[in-house]
């Protein structure tokens, strides 16, 4: 299965679209290598995201434990990754509500932004 279509399909992505550009912008790895869209994903890799979530650099690394044959529901995606917990990453940014150590860590600021 091709990683733009597996990250769409556990729901890391809103598309597949979204998926591949990030790709093509070289912020996703598999195994440590960086992956095109079109690079192939098997159980037992490790996949890792760079993105950007409500304006902050973020980074998850996930394990492939099976491929779906369509996007899954949210109850299910732990059947198809498991994910590396990561050190928790507080920001300023972010309201205290907003949980998500568990999926982010290594919190970035773009250069140039005011804390």
């Amino acid at each position: 299965m091709r990683v733009d279509q597996w990250l769409w399909a556990v729901r890391i992505f809103k598309s597949r679209t979204l998926a591949g550009e990030s790709a093509r912008r070289g912020q996703v790895s598999i195994n440590g290598r960086p992956a095109k869209a079109a690079a192939l994903v098997s159980p037992g890799q490790t996949v890792e995201v760079e993105g950007r979530l409500r304006g902050v650099k973020r980074r998850c690394v996930l394990t492939v434990l099976a491929l779906p044959t369509t996007r899954v529901s949210a109850s299910k995606v732990a059947e198809f990754m498991d994910l590396r917990p990561l050190p928790d990453a507080p920001t300023s940014k972010e309201p205290e509500w907003w949980d998500n150590s568990q999926w982010w860590g290594e919190v970035d600021e773009e250069p140039g932004e005011d804390s």
